[in-house]
């Protein structure tokens, strides 16, 4: 991937900031029409409640003055009255509209262009006329003043807080993304001489903590799958100095004097021994090379699993007949699997089973079933004990637990490990164990096609 092609499409601080300032306006905008409402909710009763209260006293005042001289006496009352309700103007008019009495157009009874009135009418047998209009109005103009006031601070609350907000969120996040900073630093530092640099932050947060685990975890399996790879080119390197130095040393020796045919065909023909295991381990390579790249085995109705093996038994009868070892095949199953490559898994595992029994021992071929429809093949040996720390090695290529063991056999170290390729290749897993001087190599694969072409 060509990563000056990778463009960034947005900041993720910006985008947070923004979101965050908005939400936060959105919010104090909310909450400021809440306190608005509720503050123009109180004042409007306080205004009905004083205004009430003001027209009760004045309608006290003017029954009272009624009662005891007329209409003079009661308009009279409330004019001296006055006093007694501040920011408030007063009128008394008769049925028809008639004005009969209003408050001085000047201070204290000057009203604003929107005055809050209570018109109260009154009936009483000793007025003249006997029903009477009182419009009381109050003068809301502080209150519109003060809710005016309120309402320009509530709208610049949120401007003003969003702003803040914005700030602070700004600061917050860059802060808090100095960790991602400090990893991309460190991923920079890792190079191919550094493989075994590692992300790590003093304090690590718990949204980076899968990141960060993941990544290390895929630099663990690079630098395994690399050391593995340099381990593998230093054995193959080995593997291979063995017989081409053979091979020089044969060819030096025909020809350091004049040979007789005989003696050439000799060397030609051991020649062509140690060609025949380098073809061999080349052919071996390139097998594991294609199960390295996923190659799958191809899926066939094998009805008797024993029958396979007594085959590969008596294939490889002569060799037990040289070593003095006897061989048996036990269980049987029906499978679907790759015939061939059963049986070269099987005669791989045999080889390795007549490189370590004793002599005079017998070599059990095991069919056994496993839980989950699956059947292990294995091949059982007694002889030496192969150490615990070891056994999980034994499948790795070019691996020899006894490295005072010189190589032998046409697999040079890769036998144990095309067993393992075949057994993946299955869908399943080598399996290896050793006890008391007995070892029971092979694999457990499903009974049933998995994933196979």
């Amino acid at each position: 991937m060509n990563t000056r092609a990778l463009q960034a499409t947005y900041s993720i601080q910006r985008r947070l900031t923004l979101r965050i300032s908005l939400q936060a306006m959105l919010v104090m905008a909310l909450m400021a029409a809440m306190v608005y409402l509720s503050v123009h909710t109180v004042v409007d009763h306080r205004q009905a409640a004083e205004l009430a209260k003001k027209n009760d006293v004045v309608l006290a005042i003017f029954t009272d003055g009624a009662r005891i001289g007329g209409l003079e006496k009661a308009i009279s009352d409330v004019r001296d009255s006055a006093y007694r309700r501040p920011l408030t103007r007063l009128s008394v008019r008769d049925p028809s509209g008639r004005l009969l009495f209003e408050d001085a157009n000047e201070a204290p009874f000057v009203m604003s262009d929107h005055p809050r009135a209570r018109v109260t009418d009154v009936e009483l047998p000793s007025l003249d006329p006997p029903r009477v209009v009182l419009t009381l109005q109050s003068d809301t103009a502080y209150d519109r003043e003060l809710m005016g006031a309120l309402g320009k601070t509530l709208l610049v609350v949120p401007l003003l807080g969003g702003f803040l907000v914005a700030l602070s969120s700004l600061w917050r996040i860059r802060r808090d993304l100095k960790p991602l900073n400090e990893l991309a630093a460190q991923t920079q530092r890792i190079t191919a001489h550094r493989l075994d640099q590692r992300l790590h932050l003093p304090e690590v947060a718990t949204e980076l903590m899968p990141w960060i685990t993941q990544f290390n975890g895929l630099m663990d399996r690079l630098q395994a799958a690399i050391d593995q790879l340099e381990a593998f080119n230093a054995d193959v390197a080995h593997e291979l100095r063995t017989p081409l130095a053979s091979l020089m040393g044969h060819t030096e020796v025909a020809l350091s004097r004049d040979r007789s045919a005989q003696e050439l065909r000799d060397v030609m023909a051991a020649s062509l021994e140690e060609l025949q295991q380098l073809s061999q381990m080349v052919q071996d390579m390139l097998f594991l090379s294609r199960t390295d790249r996923g190659a799958r085995a191809r899926a066939a109705d094998i009805p008797s699993l024993r029958i396979l093996a007594e085959k590969v038994v008596d294939f490889h009868a002569i060799g037990f007949d040289e070593a003095g070892l006897r061989a048996k095949v036990h269980g049987d199953a029906r499978i679907h699997a790759d015939e061939p490559l059963l049986q070269r898994a099987l005669s791989n595992l045999i080889d390795n089973a007549v490189q370590h029994a004793g002599t005079g021992s017998r070599i059990d071929v095991l069919i056994e079933r496993q839980p989950k429809d699956r059947v292990a093949l294995l091949v059982q040996n007694s002889g030496s004990t192969i150490a615990q720390a070891d056994l999980p090695r034994i499948f790795d290529r070019f691996f020899r637990a006894d490295a005072s063991r010189p190589s032998s056999g046409q697999h040079h170290g890769l036998g144990l490990a095309i067993v393992a390729a075949i057994a993946r290749m299955h869908g399943g897993e080598p399996l290896a164990q050793s006890n008391d001087g007995l070892t029971r190599v092979g694999i457990c694969i499903p009974s049933e096609p998995v994933g196979l072409s």
